[in-house]
């Protein structure tokens, strides 16, 4: 028996997996979209607003809760879309109470739609990184709006089982993810891609193997380029 007892613990050594990558993390996916004020504003309150939301947003940032945000670009298929959230907060339902705190929701400017998301991205980390970034940029004196921000593509495609091997494998591919909820059945991919047209022959290049693939043209941190999906 004692000579059993380390061949038992060697095999189950030997049996135990290594982990193939790094360790999925929970977070909660935001879409913005333009709301049924929008319309009626002023360019003196659509101002105001605007830079009210920008404030909210660094705020939540520097609170470590949102991660990840930005706006999508001209060519957005869904003109109603404004902007995405990413929020690395436990539950859906304390995303949703972070974004009322926005001036732009609570004036009915936007108005929000949460999922779900699931990514092996460190985007904490990410953001770390990215406050010490706009640090350097304000001490420097540059306080523009898009500084430290740069065009990718987010793509969303509606079977993540069939996209999934396709563009989680692309080297275009910065940050990868799997909705749950009522999307979980769809995948998230941000492409380090500088123009949809780029995207687009990507996705064409997939014929009919990847299902249908939606794409939108966004603007997301610089430091986003920096990352790979392992």
């Amino acid at each position: 028996m004692r000579r059993l007892l380390p061949l038992l613990l060697l095999a189950a050594c030997v049996a135990s997996p290594t982990p193939s990558g790094p360790p999925a993390h929970d977070y909660v996916f935001v879409f913005l979209r333009r709301g049924a004020a929008a319309a009626g504003l002023s360019d003196e309150q659509r101002q105001r607003i605007q830079a009210d939301h920008l404030a909210n947003i660094g705020r939540l940032a520097q609170a470590g809760q949102i991660v990840v945000a930005g706006p999508f670009g001209e060519d957005n298929p869904e003109p109603d879309l404004r902007g995405l959230f990413i929020f690395n907060v436990p539950s859906v339902a304390q995303a949703e109470e972070l974004t009322r705190t926005d001036p732009a929701v609570q004036a009915g400017v936007l108005e929000l739609e949460a999922h779900p998301l699931v990514s092996t991205a460190d985007l904490p980390s990410l953001l770390a990184r990215d406050l010490a970034a706009r640090q350097k940029r304000l001490e420097a004196g540059d306080n523009s709006m898009g500084a430290g921000m740069r065009n990718y593509v987010v793509a969303i495609a509606e079977d993540a089982e069939r996209a999934g091997p396709l563009l989680d494998a692309d080297p275009h591919t910065r940050i990868a993810g799997r909705f749950g909820g009522d999307w979980a059945a769809r995948g998230l991919w941000v492409l380090d891609f500088e123009e949809l047209a780029q995207a687009l022959a990507l996705v064409l290049a997939f014929d009919e193997e990847a299902g249908p693939i939606q794409l939108y043209p966004w603007y997301g941190s610089e430091g986003i380029a920096t990352l790979r999906v392992q």
